[in-house]
């Protein structure tokens, strides 16, 4: 039932068209309009009333209700015959559907005599402005006589050839009550404008910019309908006017397709999300369109009118059950496609009708959608601030994570007989995946690990923490640096570690100053002697990955001077480099600073790479320095 009221509703907008496309007079009075049906009859020359009042086969029946592709120098006549068969004068008013900025000229011609006025702006002489919105010409018809009323348009602004004919008192309670009616649309407008403007600009958020760039587009659509862009702006040039104004009611609906798809909340390249966004840019044909031909742009605009509005409603009927704010968005958009639908068929006959009740229904329909965003706003903000909430709690939880974790790795300068130990660590966020430590297992031995896990933040730092675990059983377990890294393979694949860990361990001898080490899928160690740099290591499998792995341990002897460095690979990678030797270049690098005390090598070699990288680490970094005295 409800699809057959759709497809109802959208043919009887179809069945509209029809009327649309006929000029129409309103009567509003007891009086009869002579010529067939109460069309207008026009006629383009540069003729003067005297001169258009002669021959009758020159006037043409109006056939669009507005008069296109006029140009600088014409001079439109239109005419309509009356007649007056009471016994009482009508006094009357002649109103234009649309309120324009022409020089326009209105002549009675009734029992052999002639008279004129004017009304409306003036774009030749800029000396006064309309003090109606819509041109108008009041005049007094005789008993029982009949009357021609001759418009002269002059300046090139397209004319909608819609007129209303009014008496006097009718004219004067509803031109207050139109006011009135305006007053409040605009106003409205205005305050929303205001209001989402300044949401807008502090808070960007997709809706509310769809809401208010739909404002506006629907603000000059209107001001453009009733006259005020015309009185304000279209001083400046009728024939810009003519080609921004043609294409208004396309723009609207493609604001207002851009609103429905941020209202729905459509995913981004979703089927639903692309059609809409496909008569979105449908809807904007009529603009370069209007460049080419008004004519074309205006009968473009009445399909899309009657095509987008009612399809518009129906497919946001059939995909409900996607979006879940559609009835929302359908109890919002329905009005004004219903007033137009109206419009369309002729049912609003009144005056009144006519010239508000579109707006009243698109109040309606803003007031309703300031709603329905102001509710998401609000959910918007409770949202934001929950999540600022949470925000300060995870701070928090990271905070006593880095704290927890400063506390596993060492800090200061050991105090170890003939070996003198620096470090630099330097997570790239508040917690890293690295880890170092030191250990003396006898007065003879000393151990030295830095180990890096897979990963950064807080996941890598709980990982890192595993790691530190299974070192200290290690060394208690184990004296010998594959040993060391076996136990703690043993102990990270029963903790059920699910990172990826390398590693490196150094036992050094002091009495025969020999040192130990063995690779765990980790870059190899650096012996500096002199000014020459060793790499040194076997490499072996990652720790945690299977029961079944073995390392080897290298033995190297040192001498009083030389050093020893253990590092993560974030120490001397730099992304987007092509090179395939940056560790070779670490080592010669540190090599290159072994005049410099222990830890002051240590800095001049990473800033040297910082300075290659371009600051732009991306991984932790962990260089770990010993030295024999």
């Amino acid at each position: 039932m409800k699809a057959a009221s759709f497809a109802f509703t959208f043919l009887l907008a179809i069945a509209g068209l029809a009327a649309a496309d006929q000029p129409r007079l309103h009567i509003d009075g007891a009086f009869q309009v002579k010529d067939a049906a109460g069309y207008l009859y026009f006629r383009l020359t540069q003729q003067d009333i005297e001169g258009v009042m002669q021959p009758e086969s020159a006037w043409l029946p109006l056939t669009a209700p507005v008069v296109q592709e006029r140009f600088s120098g014409d001079r439109l006549w239109l005419r309509i015959s009356l007649v007056n068969d009471k016994n009482f004068p009508a006094n009357l008013v002649l109103v234009a559907g649309e309120a324009r900025t022409d020089k326009t000229h209105f002549y009675l011609y009734q029992a052999g005599s002639l008279q004129s006025a004017h009304a409306g702006g003036d774009l030749i002489t800029r000396n006064s402005r309309p003090d109606f919105l819509a041109a108008r010409f009041a005049f007094t018809l005789a008993p029982n006589s009949e009357a021609q009323i001759f418009v002269l348009v002059e300046n090139p602004v397209d004319l909608a050839a819609d007129f209303t004919l009014l008496r006097d008192s009718a004219f004067a309670e509803f031109g207050g009550r139109t006011y009135l009616i305006q007053g409040i649309f605009f106003g409205a407008i205005m305050v929303l404008l205001l209001f989402y403007g300044a949401i807008y600009l502090s808070k960007r958020s997709r809706i509310v910019a769809a809401y208010f760039w739909y404002l506006v587009a629907a603000g000059v659509f209107f001001a453009a309908r009733t006259g005020l862009l015309y009185q304000h702006v279209g001083y400046l040039s009728a024939e810009i006017m003519n080609v921004l104004v043609a294409p208004l009611p396309g723009v609207i609906y493609a604001a207002g397709i851009r609103f429905t798809r941020a209202f729905l909340e459509l995913a981004r390249g979703s089927t639903s999300d692309k059609i809409l966004r496909t008569a979105q840019y449908v809807a904007l044909v009529p603009v370069p369109l209007a460049f080419v031909s008004r004519h074309l742009t205006r009968d473009a605009c009445d399909w899309l009118s009657l095509i987008l509005g009612p399809g518009l409603l129906l497919y946001v009927w059939l995909i409900r059950r996607e979006a879940r704010k559609s009835n929302l968005f359908l109890l919002g958009w329905c009005w004004p496609i219903l007033v137009s639908l109206l419009q369309y068929t002729g049912f609003d006959s009144s005056y009144l009708l006519r010239n508000v009740l579109l707006q009243a229904a698109m109040l309606v329909e803003f007031v309703l959608f300031a709603i329905f965003v102001g509710r998401d706003i609000s959910r918007f903000e409770i949202e934001r601030s929950q999540q600022s909430v949470n925000l300060l709690m995870l701070q928090e939880d990271l905070e006593q994570a880095r704290r927890v974790h400063e506390t596993l790795l060492p800090v200061g300068t050991p105090d170890f007989a003939g070996l003198a130990i620096a470090q630099l660590y330097r997570p790239m966020s508040e917690l890293g995946g690295d880890y170092y430590d030191w250990f003396r297992l006898s007065e003879q031995r000393t151990v030295l690990i830095v180990a890096d896990v897979t990963g950064h933040g807080l996941p890598a730092a709980l990982d890192a923490a595993v790691v530190h675990i299974a070192f200290q059983t290690a060394v208690v377990e184990a004296d010998d640096a594959a040993a060391i890294l076996s136990a703690m393979n043993a102990r990270l694949i029963a903790q059920g570690i699910d990172r990826c860990v390398s590693a490196v361990c150094a036992v050094y001898d002091h009495a025969t100053k020999t040192c130990e080490i063995a690779l765990a899928g980790h870059p190899q160690a650096i012996v500096v002697s002199g000014n020459r740099a060793l790499p040194v290591g076997e490499y072996g499998p990652l720790l945690g990955f299977t029961h079944h792995s073995e390392y080897i341990s290298s033995r190297v002897s040192l001498r009083a001077g030389d050093r020893l460095f253990l590092c993560t690979d974030g120490a001397y990678e730099i992304p987007e480099s092509e090179a395939d030797d940056e560790h070779i270049q670490f080592a010669e690098m540190l090599a290159s600073k072994s005049h410099l005390p222990l830890a002051a090598a240590l800095e001049a070699t990473l800033e040297h790479f910082d300075a290659l990288r371009q600051n732009k680490s991306s991984d932790d970094v962990t260089l770990l320095g010993a030295e024999v005295k």
